[in-house]
C-alpha cells in the first residue's frame, strides 16, 4: 500500500495571510505516483485522488501549530458526501516547529507525528501505521517545505523492513487558490508523490 506521510512548500500568495493567527484550509485534487521497490527500481504507480484538509495556528514566540488530514481514492472524492466505501487510505499528521521571521520567510526546527490508516476493499485496517520526524520548516503565506529525518512505519511495512530513518521532504506551493504539493520519502518502498490540488470552500456539514 502506497500512500503519503507529510507535504511540500515554498514561496507564494497574499502577504494578508501572514497576519492570520489561524488558517484552516480545504484542497481536492489529483496526485500523481512513482513507487520504488528494495532494490531502488523507480515505477508509475496509480494515480490518485486526495481530499486535504489542514489547519495551521500561529502561537506565542514564533510557534506554530499545523494538522493535515487526507483522505486518498482512485476516483474523485466528494467533500460533501465523504464515505469510506471508496478510500484508498485515511491519514492525518500534526507538526509544531518554532521560526523566526526574515524578511520574506519564517524558518525554523520542526517536528511532525502522524498516521496512516489503509482501507483495503471497503475494509478499515486499524492496525496505524505511525510516522515521526524532525528538521526543519520554511513558509510563507500557504506555501511552507518541511526537509526531515525520521520514521515512516508505511513505507517500512511496505517493504517489510526496516532500514532505520528516512529522509522526507513535503510542501506546497500556492497561488490564487491553485497549489503544487507534493512529497518524497526516501529508502526502500520510499513514495514520491506530486499533484495540483486547488482550494475549495469549506462545505456546510449539517446545513
Amino acid at each position: 500500500m502506497k500512500t503519503a506521510v507529510v507535504l511540500l512548500a515554498l514561496a507564494a500568495p497574499a502577504a494578508a495571510a501572514e497576519r492570520i493567527p489561524v488558517v484552516t484550509n480545504l484542497y481536492a485534487g489529483r496526485m500523481v505516483t512513482v513507487e520504488q521497490d528494495k532494490a531502488g527500481r523507480l515505477s508509475r504507480g496509480n494515480d490518485l485522488y486526495s481530499l486535504r484538509f489542514t489547519v495551521a495556528a500561529a502561537g506565542p514566540a514564533g510557534l506554530r501549530l499545523a494538522f493535515r488530514g487526507d483522505i486518498t481514492s482512485f476516483a474523485a472524492v466528494d467533500p460533501n458526501a465523504l464515505t469510506l466505501e471508496t478510500a484508498r487510505s485515511v491519514e492525518g499528521y500534526a507538526s509544531l516547529s518554532w521560526t523566526s521571521k526574515t524578511k520574506t520567510f519564517r524558518v525554523g526546527p520542526a517536528v511532525v507525528a502522524g498516521a496512516l490508516v489503509p482501507v483495503e476493499a471497503g475494509v478499515v485496517d486499524w492496525r496505524i501505521k505511525g510516522a515521526y520526524a524532525g528538521g526543519l520548516y520554511v513558509g510563507r503565506g500557504r506555501s511552507w517545505v518541511l526537509g526531515l529525518a525520521g520514521v515512516d512505519r508505511a513505507a517500512d511495512a511496505a517493504c517489510s523492513c526496516s532500514p532505520g530513518a528516512r529522509a522526507v521532504v513535503a510542501g506546497a506551493i500556492e497561488v490564487w487558490r491553485v497549489s503544487v504539493q507534493g512529497e518524497f520519502v526516501s529508502g526502500p518502498s520510499g513514495r514520491k508523490r506530486l499533484g495540483v490540488m486547488a482550494r475549495l470552500p469549506l462545505p456546510q456539514w449539517g446545513s
